[in-house]
């Protein structure tokens, strides 16, 4: 019978040992699960052509930052000079090229130009941008040529121009923005979804990020300015004011589409049902384990 004692208390012991490092073990699981999955935060992106803005051609990059940095975490201006170097004080990353420029609070991890039209220069910036969560995205400044040989009214060159835009745009595997001025002026001078740039950027997926506002841009020609979107998805839309300018400035609140498979598949609900999940173990191992115990413990039999 002691040695039936012995091991009753032995396996208890075991018991004991074993329930604790189960439930040591689920404790780190369930710790380290909600700590890795982190909601991707929305991406800030406010586009605005500064035109003729009366400001020095190198403060009007600052003059953008001071009005938008609190809106905005991703500029892109156009007919911006390179800004002066007060603004790299304020430890803003930047891409520019003549007078288009893109302006980010998080690292620009790759950066370059799309050289849009073959038949007169008209290079444009892009850059790869990281968050501090989510897929990193690409975001063009675009300013699409508005006159040539005297005429404004240069639809198929604009078509060229964002056709280029999105061949360059489809070799990046994540999320893109496209913003800036168009120039999507008719013929009777009203900017419209009817251009065939603007055509061609919805047939090939890409979603206009104010659609749910929409609004004149340009006093005179209308809706010449977009953000378009294509693997994001768009809420509170702003139509800004002039602020001194010829055109409004825009902002969208943009965040990675349910649907995209670029998007981070970690989120708030999938971490609630894994927590649960790893308690619902740990509960189990100690019934378990307490069954156990109570039934090595009972006497079985009356010596």
């Amino acid at each position: 019978m002691q040695v039936c004692a012995l091991f009753s208390r032995h396996g208890a012991g075991l018991a004991r040992r074993a329930a604790l490092r189960l439930a040591l073990a689920l404790l780190a699981f369930s710790s380290f699960f909600v700590a890795t999955g982190t909601e991707p935060i929305p991406i800030r992106v406010a586009s605005w052509n500064m035109g003729d803005l009366s400001e020095r051609p190198g403060g009007k990059a600052a003059h953008a930052w001071d009005l938008l940095s609190s809106k905005a975490d991703v500029l892109a201006l156009q007919e911006c000079p390179t800004p002066d170097s007060s603004l790299d004080q304020q430890e803003w990353y930047g891409v520019y090229e003549h007078s288009n420029a893109i302006l980010s609070r998080w690292p620009i991890i790759q950066s370059g130009l799309v050289a849009a039209n073959p038949a007169w220069p008209r290079d444009l910036p892009w850059a790869d941008i990281e968050p501090p969560s989510g897929p990193a995205f690409r975001i063009y400044s675009v300013h699409l040529t508005f006159r040539r040989g005297g005429t404004p009214f240069l639809a198929q060159a604009r078509e060229v121009e964002a056709r280029r835009i999105l061949i360059h745009a489809s070799g990046f595997d994540g999320p893109v923005v496209v913003a800036g001025d168009f120039n999507s002026i008719g013929w009777i001078l009203g900017g419209q979804a009817s251009a065939p740039a603007i055509q061609l950027l919805q047939l090939s997926g890409y979603t206009d990020a104010l659609a749910a506002i929409g609004g004149r841009t340009h006093a005179l020609l209308g809706r010449i300015d977009w953000i378009y979107t294509n693997g994001l998805h768009s809420t509170e839309p702003i139509l800004g004011d002039y602020a001194g300018s010829d055109h409004r400035w825009l902002l969208a609140n943009l965040s990675p589409s349910k649907d995209d498979p670029v998007q981070v598949p970690t989120s708030a609900g999938n971490n609630s049902v894994a927590l649960l999940a790893v308690t619902a173990l740990g509960l189990s191992g100690i019934v378990v384990w307490w069954k156990r115990r109570v039934r090595l413990g009972s006497p079985t039999s009356a010596d």
